[in-house]
């Protein structure tokens, strides 16, 4: 049996953009930049500037997050924090001057006729960053695109690419920029902006370096990125906590330990570093250890279905199947489409020889990832496991459709043949046995001598 493969537990930092809201959260967010954009159209037109300020300040003290109630505790921190930025960040310029926005009040701008597929807020954009071009006697402000870019659906009113939105050489700027090209899988654009911002000085930015390498599989430079943002911030758990998972991905296990410790001595409650460490020590043998580790993650986050499901290969290693197949269960109850799950839970299953349970799990996997390379491997097991039972035209089927997966593999050959010589059809058995021998299998090579045939 091969070794089951763990994943790292690489997980970028929550970014918030509206592709990550509901549809009701997107509205929210739409309402609260609308309503805002109104009030500052009133201070436009108004020479009461105290009393249109003090509104927008009770807008922002009053938004309401009770919309965004389905999101974690730390997301809705972050789009409070978010929200607020919004009006601060307009407040700063659009406060500037009130000279400036007279200026764009006198020269009579008006928004533009909008179709109907496009939104009250988005006008008042315009509006708003047409006083700002007034304000700053320049070019359209990025600050103010930057913040109406990610809450609009349609960039079209800004007349520029969505690409070219967000150039700017401020480090801030450059990151959001980054971060746009990160999520879209664009490495190489976001690898560009990601520098250019750590360079000026950009902890946040420098972590996503490490983030682009390790998912480009380079990890030697991940590592490096991390350790320029440690250099940058020593007390930076998750660059720790991130530098082992590349240290993990390069086979430097003890380094991997080491440095998800360091992030535990900062972060104590860091949930993904116990669950790092754990893979460590899995893929040096250390069960027991890999386990413990997997165990205190799962008590700091209960929901932790990639750590039950590791701790359920560690148990499978150590020879406790009872105890994996648990694991594995509750994986799947956390995460019903958990299909790794299934597969170790159907693995635990063959080796107490349960071979019925062991048959649904590997369908199961199958049916939620079927092109996985692992299917393979499922279907052959799953061949094996029907000739156990005695049902050898369904063993039959299942190496077939390994064989049909990888052709030139000769174990799945030789599992056919098996069956069809147990099923008394020594014709078949011997055609079959003659492709495994011929692809350099052994036992198919040993049988057809005992049978005096060549291949």
């Amino acid at each position: 049996m091969r070794k089951l493969i763990i994943l790292c537990f690489l997980a970028a930092p929550f970014t918030l953009f509206a592709a990550d809201l509901t549809s009701v959260q997107q509205a929210k967010v739409r309402e609260v930049v609308s309503q805002y954009g109104k009030l500052l159209s009133e201070f436009a037109s108004s020479d009461a500037y105290i009393g249109n300020n003090e509104k927008i300040e009770r807008l922002c003290a009053n938004i309401n997050m009770s919309t965004f109630d389905d999101l974690k505790a730390n997301e809705q921190i972050l789009l409070g924090d978010y929200l607020n930025h919004i009006v601060i960040d307009f407040n700063h310029n659009l406060s500037i001057s009130y000279e400036g926005i007279q200026t764009a009040k006198i020269t009579g701008y008006q928004a533009p006729t909008l179709d109907k597929s496009e939104s009250e807020s988005e006008a008042y954009a315009f509006v708003l960053i047409e006083a700002t071009k007034k304000i700053k006697g320049q070019g359209i402000d990025k600050t103010v695109k930057n913040v109406f870019a990610v809450n609009l659906d349609d960039y079209k009113i800004w007349g520029i690419s969505k690409d070219a939105l967000f150039e700017s050489d401020d480090p801030y700027s450059l990151l959001q920029s980054g971060i746009r090209y990160y999520n879209n899988k664009q490495y190489n654009e976001a690898l560009d902006r990601f520098e250019r911002s750590a360079a000026k000085g950009n902890v946040e930015a420098q972590k996503y370096c490490g983030y682009v390498h390790y998912l480009q599989d380079n990890y030697a430079q991940a590592i490096a990125a991390y350790q320029k943002a440690i250099e940058l911030k020593p007390d930076d758990a998750e660059a720790y906590y991130s530098m082992g998972n590349a240290y993990c991905k390069q086979g430097n296990y003890a380094q991997a330990i080491a440095v998800c410790q360091k992030a535990i001595e900062l972060k104590p409650d860091y949930a993904d570093a116990y669950g790092s460490m754990g893979t460590a020590y899995y893929y040096q043998g250390n069960y027991a250890q890999a386990i413990a580790s997997y165990q205190k993650a799962i008590e700091l986050k209960p929901d932790f279905a990639v750590a039950y499901y590791s701790m359920g290969t560690a148990y499978y290693y150590q020879g406790n199947y009872a105890q994996a197949i648990a694991a594995c269960q509750k994986a799947i109850e956390l995460k019903p489409d958990y299909a790794e799950a299934y597969g170790s839970m159907g693995v635990a299953y063959y080796a107490q020889r349960n071979y019925s349970q062991a048959i649904a799990a590997y369908q199961k996997f199958i049916e939620l990832k079927p092109d996985d390379a692992n299917v393979y491997n499922y279907y052959h097991s799953m061949g094996t496991a029907y000739v156990f039972q005695n049902n050898y035209a369904q063993a039959i089927a299942a190496y077939q459709k390994a064989i049909e997966l990888k052709p030139d593999i000769a174990d799945a050959y030789y599992g056919m043949g098996a069956a069809y010589s147990i099923q008394g059809n020594k014709t078949q058995a011997i055609a079959v046995w003659k492709k495994a021998a011929r692809l350099g299998d052994k036992l198919a090579q040993e049988d057809l001598k005992k049978l005096g045939k060549t291949w």
